[in-house]
């Protein structure tokens, strides 16, 4: 005898559950949650979650109990206030929740800063609203609500235009440390300029609580005007002298130039606890490139910085050589991002000397440097005697287009008469399994 319908639909919401348990909980409900309201398109939302009833009801309960990450598509900004008021406010579960590239607006950003600012929910520790079109209003409503808030740990907001007036509000909500909790903010650069990278460093200089800082610009160029130049570059520079807690700061995409590496520079000779700058597409050239290489050439300047990006910069061979050589002495550095700029056969020669002796480099980027075939035959004879790079990018280089007799040397480098590169369809190249890489 057939069950009964009622049976049928509870097993379905239970096998529902379940299967998002399995998922590791990730939610993409509210996709569906919005087609469902457009009368075309109502039968591809049953079809895509199962009877309507089902899925709300698994949705709730799901939320109620273990749901712990919400990721969601399509989202507007009445959904939030329903979202906040209807589920996070009293749920003790979810910890992230991602809303990137949703219409979450104003008013969405304002019902987050409500839900944070009441302290109801202790769970919700990452809020993703990226893109989202949040503007000054929602950013400075966020700010607000920071100052009381004590559970949430990353917030990221970049894509959004904030303003000056945002990124202040934000600052002052983690300048006098009322906020411990927050440890990863990101912002987008553009429209925030000096005036808002001032009120962020002024922030640093106090706060001892964030671990990344990430106000990086747009990778258009027509935009740069409107990011962080010297003056901010200078201001964050001065906060990292005495800040002794951020890991990571991302300036990537502005207008630093070489005034800006040069202050950089002098806050790497005193901070001791920096381990991650990225300063892409910044224009600051060989003569901000050697800067930073003299600062870190004394090895007990800096004791924790391991990655350094300098993707796009006009950096020469000039630049090139200097950090080339300051790695004969740092020891920390394990990852250089030298992509898209001109080191050219003279810089990469320089690195295959160095890689020689190094033993703490375990991924270089030269993608994109005018390397020919002198600059390349250096690098992977270099290899033959460094056994701790993990990965050596050298892809769209003039000299890699040989790269089918790079691979042929690469046969049985350690002479055990086996094969020691894999995945010759993919241009990879690997010397052992815990080993370099080569890409071409």
């Amino acid at each position: 005898t057939m069950a009964p319908t009622t049976t049928r639909r509870q097993q379905d919401q239970d096998r529902h559950v379940t299967q998002l348990e399995r998922m590791h909980l990730v939610i993409d409900i509210v996709c569906a949650w919005q087609m469902s309201e457009h009368h075309n398109f109502r039968g591809a939302a049953r079809d895509m979650c199962g009877r309507w009833a089902m899925v709300s009801r698994a949705w709730r309960d799901a939320v109620r109990t273990n749901v712990n990450y919400i990721k969601a598509y399509h989202f507007k900004s009445e959904r939030a206030r329903m979202l906040t008021e209807g589920m996070l406010s009293t749920n003790d579960v979810v910890h992230t929740v991602s809303l990137r590239h949703c219409h979450v607006g104003i008013h969405g950003a304002r019902a987050f800063a409500d839900l944070f600012r009441a302290n109801t929910n202790t769970s919700l520790t990452s809020l993703d609203l990226c893109s989202s079109g949040i503007g000054v209003k929602g950013a400075c409503a966020l700010g607000d609500a920071l100052k009381t808030n004590s559970t949430l740990h990353t917030l990221d907001i970049s894509g959004n235009m904030v303003g000056v007036k945002g990124a202040k509000a934000l600052a002052n909500a983690l300048r006098v440390n009322n906020n411990t909790a927050l440890h990863t903010l990101r912002l987008t650069s553009k429209q925030i300029g000096n005036g808002g990278a001032m009120a962020l460093a002024e922030m640093l200089r106090n706060n001892t609580a964030l671990h990344e800082l990430a106000i990086n610009g747009d990778f258009d160029v027509r935009d740069w005007d409107f990011g962080i130049r010297a003056e901010g570059a200078r201001a964050l520079a001065n906060a990292l002298k005495t800040n002794s807690t951020l890991h990571t700061l991302d300036i990537a995409y502005n207008m630093v130039g070489v005034d800006g590496a040069k202050a950089l520079a002098d806050a790497l000779r005193v901070n001791t606890t920096l381990a991650i700058m990225h300063v892409d597409m910044n224009k600051i050239g060989d003569e901000g490139a050697i800067a930073l290489a003299d600062a870190l050439r004394v090895n007990n300047s800096n004791t924790a910085l391991h990655t350094l990006r300098l993707k796009s910069n006009n950096v020469g061979v000039e630049g090139t050589h200097a950090l080339a050589e300051m790695l004969r002495v740092n020891t920390t550095l394990q990852y250089i991002d030298l992509g898209y700029n001109d080191g050219g056969d003279t810089g990469a020669k320089a690195f295959a000397d160095v890689l020689r002796t190094n033993v703490a480099l375990r991924k270089l980027d030269l993608n994109q440097n005018d390397i020919n075939v002198e600059g390349t035959d250096a690098l992977v004879e270099a290899l033959s005697s460094n056994d701790k790079l993990k990965e050596l990018n050298i892809a769209d280089n003039p000299g890699v287009g040989y790269s089918w007799d790079i691979m042929s040397w690469w046969d049985d480098l350690d002479g055990d008469g086996d094969d020691d590169h894999t995945a010759v369809g993919d241009s990879r190249v690997t010397k052992r399994s815990d080993c370099s890489s080569f890409v071409a």
